[in-house]
């Protein structure tokens, strides 16, 4: 079974589905039956619009940081990763070891 790509949908035909939503007679279901739209993408769509209309903003820059807040989120999280990797590595090197390896770095030649 193949997989479909998904549609992409350009601002003006958003904005004009979000427009007969806010100000059309018909219902959000409606519309995205009318539209072709799969069930629930207009309501998202207006759940954004209210959300950047709230902020101040457009949903292009309520976009653009939603994704960068993701980028930073996993960036810390491979932050922690290594510092709790170099946290076990001091800790390895800061005990002598019974063989003698690792143990102290002696600069005298």
């Amino acid at each position: 079974m193949t997989r479909q790509k998904p549609r992409t949908f350009t601002a003006e035909f958003r904005q004009m589905a979000i427009d007969l939503a806010l100000h059309g007679e018909q219902t959000v279901a409606q519309i995205e039956r009318d539209l072709g739209l799969s069930s629930g993408l207009l309501r998202q769509w207006l759940k954004k619009h209210r959300m950047a209309q709230a902020a101040g903003t457009t949903v292009a820059a309520v976009a653009a940081e939603t994704h960068e807040l993701a980028r930073l989120r996993r960036e810390v999280k491979r932050l922690e990763q290594e510092n709790t990797i170099l946290k076990k590595a001091v800790a390895i090197f800061a005990h002598p070891s019974p063989s003698g390896i690792g143990s102290s770095m002696s600069t005298d030649r």
